[in-house]
């Protein structure tokens, strides 16, 4: 499976990271982001391409909802989800993405022994999954945000079409994988590939 998937993944012309914000606007909005705590936010950077990768707050000081948002909202009146992509719509440039709302689907919400609550979403341009672009932000009992992983590929660029149907990518993986494995071909499986960016 992962043979196809990195097969599917070369078939694209790619140029991501197309687009970046200046430094003193990522500046300001870091310093946003801080005041939205009473204590320390340590935030964590992507090397390859300066976008948030993790951000982390002090114990029982998580980033305020309410001061994130900026907005004069009750928030008992809203789902989870929404109010997550609000927090990533408001800070969307830090991030690379250009519109939560079309560019992240809920996967799913779990909580812990805690009763924090884990919104967890997927990446997707044009309705297409972006392979491993994921973000899970960390919810306290309030709705407040105590820590964000992303994963998320910033800014992307790509022509969507593959060059290959779907038929043909799952031949020509089968058929490196009983190369590489030495296996008859006919004793192994695929699911249908599923094209992802």
């Amino acid at each position: 499976m992962n043979i196809l998937i990195l097969i599917i993944i070369l078939l694209f012309p790619t140029s991501v990271f197309s687009k970046s914000i200046d430094d003193n606007e990522t500046n300001i909005l870091v310093k946003s982001l801080k005041d939205c705590s009473e204590g320390n936010v340590r935030i964590q950077y992507n090397e390859l391409t300066g976008k948030i990768r993790f951000i982390e707050t002090d114990y029982g000081r998580p980033l305020s909802v309410e001061k994130v948002i900026g907005k004069d909202i009750y928030i008992r009146d809203y789902l989870d989800d929404d109010l997550v992509k609000l927090f990533i719509e408001s800070y969307k440039e830090l991030f690379g993405i250009s519109d939560a709302e079309k560019e992240l689907r809920l996967l799913k919400i779990t909580t812990n022994e805690n009763k924090d609550r884990f919104v967890r979403y997927q990446q997707y341009f044009n309705d297409i999954p972006v392979f491993l672009g994921e973000t899970i932000v960390q919810l306290n009992q309030r709705k407040d945000i105590v820590s964000v992983t992303s994963k998320l590929v910033p800014n992307i660029n790509v022509q969507i079409v593959p060059f290959v149907d779907p038929s043909n990518a799952k031949d020509i993986a089968l058929n490196a994988v009983a190369k590489w494995y030495r296996k008859d071909m006919g004793s192994l499986y695929a699911e249908e590939p599923v094209v992802m960016i």
